[in-house]
């Protein structure tokens, strides 16, 4: 069975970390800043404050400019830090943020309209709560996801670790630019479900896999049969044959597979989109055998623990 290795823990947050030491003023110039990093001009919020030593802030709100769009509400926000993009005090280790998200709900808008009504009647009775802890280092250009957990609808639960290299955050400029050639090095993912595909992504997935007018359980049998091939025809240099047996075990039990999935990716070399770049200009890999010279480096571990039998 795989074990998890824990990442690096980010550094001692650069705002205090006592409510006697953090002013409001000060909370105001850290939200001031994230919005300016991100050109968000879309975003509404109600009350920015203290609670708990951090700075907070609620009745959030984010809508997608896009037509087809994502709706983002929040019914607490805690954050602390120094803000991530923009300039930095040398004197600095590193930068830092660390977000607390409460009753966060998340609509996607789709055709028809109907469903966007469906997703938003959903979501209200579904709301996830996430923690989120970011370090980046000026001096290395390396962005290391401490922590990311969130607390989904019933028993469910993902929770991540990462360490991204090739990341500049010196302004919003750099940013933009690292977004196209970061590199993923680490990454540690634990999915633990107990019904989350049908609680939280049945509709969405349906909504794009499934035809209009034929026999649902036959499309998702063929689907199961696809994946089945595919996964059977991924490179040993980059899946082990534990980790294809555990992806096998895995789509047996969909559509309501219960357990908890652990997903392990090294990359010494760094896996991102300077890898995919030729497939945006000749398209994607004809094949899944097409992969292997896409993973050349990249080590991918999945464990799926088989059902207990009494």
């Amino acid at each position: 069975m795989m074990v998890v290795k824990p990442l690096i823990v980010t550094a001692c947050l650069a705002l205090p970390c006592h409510a006697q030491d953090v002013t409001r003023e000060d909370c105001v110039q850290l939200w001031d800043e994230m919005q300016g990093a991100l050109g968000a001009t879309t975003i509404s919020f109600g009350n920015i404050g203290i609670s708990q030593g951090s700075c907070s802030i609620d009745r959030l709100a984010y809508e997608s400019p896009s037509d087809n769009g994502t709706s983002w509400q929040a019914n607490h926000v805690l954050y602390q830090g120094t803000g991530l993009i923009g300039a930095f005090d040398p004197s600095v280790a590193q930068k830092t943020l660390e977000m607390d998200i409460r009753g966060l709900r998340i609509a996607p808008s789709l055709d028809p309209e109907r469903v966007n009504d469906l997703f938003d009647l959903q979501t209200r009775l579904n709301k996830i709560d996430v923690t989120l802890a970011l370090g980046w280092d000026p001096s290395t250009k390396v962005l290391t996801v401490s922590r990311f957990f969130a607390d989904l609808p019933g028993d469910n639960e993902v929770e991540m670790r990462a360490i991204l290299a090739d990341v500049d955050l010196s302004s919003g400029g750099a940013a933009q630019i690292s977004s196209l050639g970061f590199s993923l090095t680490d990454m540690e993912l634990i999915i633990k479900t107990r019904g989350l595909l049908e609680s939280v992504l049945a509709v969405a997935l349906g909504s794009r896999l499934l035809p209009e007018d034929e026999n649902v359980d036959a499309v998702v049998r063929d689907l199961k049969t696809q994946a089945m091939e595919q996964v059977a025809q991924l490179p040993a240099t980059t899946f082990s044959s534990d980790t294809i047996a555990a992806l096998k075990q895995l789509l047996g039990e969909m559509p309501k597979p219960v357990g908890t999935l652990t997903l392990s990716l090294r990359a010494d070399r760094g896996f991102g989109p300077v890898r995919l770049a030729a497939y945006a200009v000749k398209g994607g890999p004809r094949s899944v055998k097409d992969l292997e010279s896409v993973l050349e480096g990249v080590a991918i571990e999945v464990d799926w623990p088989r059902p207990v039998l009494n």
